[in-house]
């Protein structure tokens, strides 16, 4: 799992061509490819609107947008900062000195036209269930969408324009533009700029308490802090319920996964003190690559990130009562529906404090329980007896449909 990153929205075809980029952007359903290729043209001409502007304010030389269009591109025509100077006394008939400044008037004005570029990409970047995203704003995607070669010492004076000294990078692009979802400062958690162009978002605490109950069930960190990894993984008969699990998780947090059947071998385990074989089977993965999300559950819901904490975990006090918490837990649980007698659910972890404190957080959400929790190998389980399991899917507690089809047995 080292280094594994989900893959944003792919990069724009490399070339200049609006058509072609054009048609690319239509392709994420957002705009269409008249309005890009429009819209791209439109961004195309700001610096020598910019530029035009300037020059009549700060020189008195009046050059029409066309004029000063044309400027520009004899501008890009040279690599070396003299000769562009040069050409800039030589065609608006100034000083060496005021050419010096013409030249910062044209960066100027193509810092505008990198604003606006960036707002136009991230405009163009489907947005998800809880707001903004802009997966399609990167240095190469602006370059091309303005046909203009970017260089990092351009970049970070548009960088100071618009982010106003107080973030840097596209980091500050996108957060002085508001072009995310969530405000990484009110959040609490450190944002990487890939979870900003995602749009990541941290909800309040009740609010996303089903999905923390959830990945308390299936998730783990396996590199955590060095690698922010949340993996889920699941059996062969959850992979529909893994299409419901990401699902919730993209409605919360605002962010998409990668979904994965990984192939695993026969395996040998001892469960209760006996040995069992299991054949080759088809594991469910789903995988979210994402400083800020795994900082929060580790920060604000204690959430284990190794074997030691998983093995002392305990369910986080503030959803101690929580009827969303508990349903996201339970969606975990095995039926055991013995020939001849009433069914009953065994919630296997390995904490027995976990288990304890499910118990309690069982009877403040008003269930009548009667439990025991016993060994099971190196794990625990807590065994739920059956008029506690009736009522725990009578107030449908559990309604995860396979739980029902076993309880039932149809």
């Amino acid at each position: 799992m080292s280094g594994h990153r989900i893959p944003l929205r792919k990069n724009l075809p490399e070339t200049t061509d609006p058509k072609r980029i054009a048609e690319k952007l239509a392709t994420y359903g957002v705009i269409s490819r008249k309005e890009a290729e429009e819209r791209i043209e439109r961004i195309r001409r700001i610096p020598a609107k910019a530029f035009s502007d300037s020059l009549s304010v700060q020189f008195g030389v009046n050059l029409t947008v066309d004029e000063a269009f044309n400027l520009i591109k004899g501008i890009k025509r040279f690599s070396n900062y003299q000769k562009r100077r040069k050409l800039l006394k030589d065609e608006l008939r100034i000083s060496w000195e005021e050419a010096k400044r013409a030249y910062e008037l044209y960066k100027a004005a193509k810092c505008e036209a990198i604003r606006e570029a960036i707002i136009f990409l991230a405009g163009a970047s489907p947005s998800g269930p809880r707001g903004r995203k802009a997966e399609l704003v990167s240095v190469p995607n602006v370059g091309r969408c303005l046909n203009l070669s970017l260089n990092t010492t351009l970049l970070r004076k548009c960088y100071r324009e618009i982010g106003e000294g107080k973030w840097r990078g596209m980091r500050g692009f996108i957060l002085s533009l508001m072009l995310t979802a969530s405000n990484p400062e009110e959040a609490g958690v450190d944002f990487s700029l890939e979870d900003l162009k995602r749009g990541v978002y941290i909800p309040e605490r009740e609010e996303e308490a089903y999905a923390v109950g959830l990945a308390y069930s299936y998730a783990y960190m396996p590199q955590y802090p060095s690698n922010s990894v949340l993996v889920f993984e699941g059996r062969k008969r959850d992979r529909a319920f893994f299409k419901h699990i990401s699902t919730v998780m993209e409605e919360i947090y605002n962010i998409r996964s990668e979904e994965r059947v990984i192939n695993r071998p026969p395996s040998t385990q001892v469960l209760g003190g006996k040995v069992k074989r299991f054949s080759q089977y088809e594991q469910p993965t789903i995988i979210y690559c994402s400083k800020a999300l795994c900082e929060h559950l580790v920060k604000d819901h204690g959430f284990p990130t190794c074997l030691k904490e998983i093995r002392e975990s305990r369910i986080p006090e503030h959803y101690m009562s929580s009827k969303k918490f508990l349903k996201g837990l339970l969606t975990k649980v095995v039926v055991v529906n013995p020939l001849g007698e009433r069914p009953h659910l065994v919630y296997i972890r390995k904490s027995r404090k976990f288990l304890e404190d499910l118990q309690i957080l069982m009877e403040n959400c008003g269930v009548e329980l009667s439990s025991s929790i016993r060994r099971r190998g190196r794990s625990f389980g807590m065994y739920v007896g059956v008029d506690s399991t009736e009522q725990l899917f009578e107030e449908e507690f559990i309604d995860r449909p396979k739980f029902l089809e076993e309880y039932t047995g149809n």
